[in-house]
């Protein structure tokens, strides 16, 4: 003889079932913190658009988290264009840097923030972020991520995943490969609000 558990209103109403031998069977699907925060409306993309830099470190992207819930960064995109004048021998360098404490970068245009769930671009989160430019500065702080491309070009993405607690901050600094006159480039984070701690 088997048993059946039945939760009121499932249009497949067994969700458990103890067969005659006595073996607990059950259904059960999976889904990452990131796609349920989609789904909820609590996942955000946040990208800087075109930026034209020149040479020598830029600051291109900040983010404050103003949310009580910590936030957590599950991949830094980059997006390079062609460089002109750019040496393919050398490197371009990205630097993610926690926590820092100034520079005109944090004082720069204020972005817009796209939440990843089309039905709800009217629910927001609390944070400050900002879109750099050529020669905007970024100080104190300390590096947490630093990544070089060999000839950067493309779609580039760094999956890894970064808390942001209440009143934590990251900075993003781009420095071109060396002779690099003009190189159109994105920055981007996609971020969740982490509501299930």
């Amino acid at each position: 003889m088997s048993f059946f558990i039945q939760q009121s209103g499932d249009n497949n109403p067994y969700n458990a079932i103890v067969d005659s031998q006595g073996r607990a069977l059950t259904k059960s699907f999976t889904q990452t913190f990131n796609e349920r925060a989609t789904k909820q409306g609590d996942a955000y993309n946040l990208n800087t658009g075109d930026i034209t830099l020149t040479t020598g470190a830029s600051g291109v992207l900040y983010f404050k988290n103003n949310e009580q819930k910590t936030v957590i960064i599950t991949s830094y995109i980059y997006l390079f264009g062609n460089s002109t004048d750019g040496l393919s021998s050398e490197d371009g360098l990205v630097q993610v840097i926690e926590n820092p404490t100034g520079g005109t970068l944090l004082s720069s245009t204020a972005g817009t923030i796209k939440n990843r769930n089309v039905g709800l671009q009217s629910r927001i989160i609390d944070v400050d972020w900002r879109i750099g430019d050529q020669g905007k500065t970024v100080t104190g702080g300390s590096v947490l991520i630093e990544t070089r491309f060999s000839s950067p070009l493309g779609r580039q993405t760094v999956p890894v995943e970064t808390a942001v607690p209440q009143a934590g901050s990251i900075a993003i600094k781009y420095t071109p490969q060396a002779s690099n006159s003009s190189q159109i480039c994105q920055f981007a984070i996609a971020i969740y609000i982490d509501t299930f701690a």
